[in-house]
């Protein structure tokens, strides 16, 4: 069994928990909670799909809203979209945001502890498309088959805009 997920809108980094010294009461940041709540409740809508104990890949695919200065009035790129290219190097990390997501997952069960992930891919681009949201891609499978990944990827994301 695989798991696939859409997940619309900004995803947020996973952030190292926080100690209060005064208190010494440990906390994470409430937005990370809440994108945990929300992943999960992508997983919830999917049919709460699950991979068996074993060696498991994952992808995380997140497509980045471009800036509005980076197209013209027709929709085009702009001179300042173009010299962007398709790769945005700003915050959130892609390391992060996947760490999140794979921590949602283990939380509800969805995978296995991550230790058994023996794979790893993760990448993020700008939205082709004026009005082209944020969303998160996210595949997981046993790593004995032996298909590209990054084409169940590409598949998941057709659908998702379909």
């Amino acid at each position: 069994m695989s798991l696939r997920l859409s997940i619309p809108g900004k995803p947020v980094a996973w952030a190292r928990p926080r100690f209060n010294r005064a208190t010494g009461a440990v906390f994470t940041d409430g937005r990370h909670a809440s994108y945990a709540d929300r992943v999960q409740q992508e997983w919830i809508a999917a049919g709460r799909p699950k991979l068996d104990t074993g060696p498991f890949r994952v992808a995380v695919y997140v497509e980045v809203a471009r800036p509005k200065g980076h197209f013209l009035r027709r929709g085009s790129l702009s001179k300042a979209g173009v010299e962007a290219g398709w790769f945005p190097t700003g915050r959130p990390d892609i390391d992060n945001i996947a760490k999140g997501i794979v921590d949602a997952l283990m939380a509800v069960a969805a995978i296995p502890d991550d230790a058994a992930m023996v794979e790893l891919h993760a990448a993020k681009q700008y939205a082709a498309n004026v009005g082209d949201g944020w969303n998160v891609i996210v595949v997981a499978e046993p790593a004995d088959g032996a298909r590209d990944l990054l084409d169940v990827v590409a598949q998941v994301r057709r659908e998702a805009t379909a």
